[in-house]
């Protein structure tokens, strides 16, 4: 009708696309760098693993700042101060930008790198090493070097545009692809990962078959329990070594007996019949030897 207007409904938006599988976001990158900085000030160790091609690279992502975020990433693994340990699990793969932020040489005293043996690691995947090296026009100019009917073709002077010789190549090319791409893949392996020093060891699945055993468990357990026993005299040792560590460390002894009766009752076993010893060979009282600030009543 004259005078009125005509209103449309407006379109709504397309979905937006799923995000791309194994690849870091901005947002995503800069969660990992803020959850490495925080098991960093709660004295975690950081056991990570690694199945990334990447950082994305749109426009978009680079407004949003996916740059820094990687950047923020590899500062968090350079400042960590316990242990890291980077696995490369069964069937994963480690590319691109995600290999060079966990590099072991970033944090080389705290950073370890382990693979499965069916994992794969490099900069580049084997169709970007076989669109750089292993092109078409190279493949064509290798198929004239070795194979045996091209070759004799040419030497009975078929030109190289010959029908004959062009059906040859056409024919040849896709196993020539599949054989330089299981060329490139071949660099990718644990082994030659392991060769190169990027991997401080090849994680063997019948080892972790071994490990998650009931004697694994125990022999496992048994080391960390050395471990810690290890440890800890390291550590008192260090302590004893200076005078006001060792009178701190036996004012701590005495507050902990003071506050617990069974450690009090243990420790009074212990040093009556150490201190039993010592007065029968020296002559002394009936806690000779013993500190003065355990003794016990």
């Amino acid at each position: 009708m004259p005078g009125s207007a005509l209103t449309c409904p407006a379109l709504p938006p397309p979905p937006p696309a799923p995000p791309r599988p194994q690849v870091w976001f901005p947002d995503s990158a800069d969660k990992t760098a803020a959850a490495m900085e925080e098991f960093d000030a709660e004295g975690l160790p950081l056991f990570i693993l690694a199945n990334w091609r990447g950082f994305s690279g749109g426009m978009r992502d680079l407004f949003d700042g996916v740059l820094q975020a990687g950047s923020l990433i590899v500062e968090r693994l350079r400042t960590y101060r316990q242990p890291v340990f980077v696995y490369i699990p069964a069937g994963a793969e480690l590319r691109g930008g995600a290999w060079v932020v966990v590099d072991s040489q970033i944090n080389a005293a705290a950073v370890e790198v382990f693979a499965d043996p069916t994992a794969r690691g490099g900069v580049l995947e084997p169709e970007g090493v076989c669109e750089i090296k292993f092109r078409d026009r190279d493949l064509t100019q290798m198929m004239h070097r070795i194979d045996p009917v091209i070759t004799a073709a040419r030497a009975r002077g078929l030109p190289a545009s010959d029908p004959s010789i062009k059906a040859r190549e056409a024919a040849l090319l896709r196993p020539y692809r599949a054989v330089a791409r299981a060329f490139a893949d071949m660099h990718d392996t644990p082994v030659r990962m392991a060769a190169k020093g990027v991997l401080s060891a090849i994680a063997d699945r019948a080892f972790l078959a071994w490990a998650e055993s009931p004697a694994g468990r125990s022999a496992i357990a048994g080391e960390l329990r050395a471990m810690r026993c290890s440890a800890a005299e390291e550590m008192v040792s260090a302590v004893l070594d200076t005078a006001d560590g060792r009178e701190g460390l036996l004012a701590a002894l005495g507050r902990a007996v003071a506050a617990d009766d069974g450690l009090a009752m243990q420790l009074r076993l212990l040093l009556g019949s150490g201190g039993a010893a010592a007065a029968h060979g020296a002559g002394a009282g009936p806690a000779a030897g013993v500190p003065h600030a355990l003794q016990l009543p």
